[in-house]
């Protein structure tokens, strides 16, 4: 009888937090984004506004509302017109893009900034980092595990062998960290 009550008691608190779960994951998705970049929304990572957006918002509020044309109109349509000169602005430079997150969900990002960090290097100076890396003396594993922290072990150490084998063009990003593992240390150079 005992075990017949512990399985149902189970179940139920099972559902309980499923059902919890799904409020919650609702609550994210359904969570109202204000569309206003103004001093009652404080520049945060939820709404991606800085200062300086805050700034620029006000000053084309300030321009609008000065402007004849606008006279006799509300403060909400002024508002409305101010978001869409900033978002015009702010918006119109990126390449907007979207990829999906590990856990889930997705993020967008700016692709000139992903392709600035993350851009490609010449071949001399892929070439050039290549030669200097003895890759019998030096434990690859570990280097890779270091420079794709989000890989998996044998997909971190695959990674980085078409890289250093020319199979692969290097990122910025890679180059950046072979280099300093090279200046502390970590990897061994050969000699020549």
């Amino acid at each position: 009888m005992d075990l017949i009550k512990f399985i149902i008691e189970e179940e139920v608190s099972k559902l309980i937090s499923e059902a919890a779960h799904k409020k919650q994951k609702f609550k994210k998705i359904n969570k109202r984004k204000s569309d206003i970049p103004d001093e009652i929304h404080k520049p945060d990572k939820e709404h991606h506004y800085s200062e300086e957006d805050h700034y620029r918002y006000r000053k084309i509020l300030k321009k609008i509302k000065e402007d004849p044309e606008n006279k006799g109109k509300s403060e909400t349509e002024l508002k409305r017109m101010a978001i869409k000169l900033f978002k015009k602005e702010k918006y119109d430079k990126r390449q907007e893009r979207t990829r999906k997150k590990v856990g889930g969900g997705t993020e967008s990002y700016d692709l000139k900034d992903y392709q600035r960090l993350n851009g490609k290097i010449s071949d001399s100076d892929a070439e050039q980092i290549r030669s200097r890396i003895d890759q019998n003396a030096t434990d690859i594993a570990y280097v890779a595990r270091k420079v794709f922290p989000h890989h998996t072990d044998e997909g971190a150490q695959s990674q980085l062998r078409k890289i250093l084998n020319g199979e692969r063009p290097m990122t910025k990003r890679v180059y950046n960290k072979l280099s300093s593992m090279i200046d502390s240390g970590e990897i061994a150079v050969k000699t020549e």
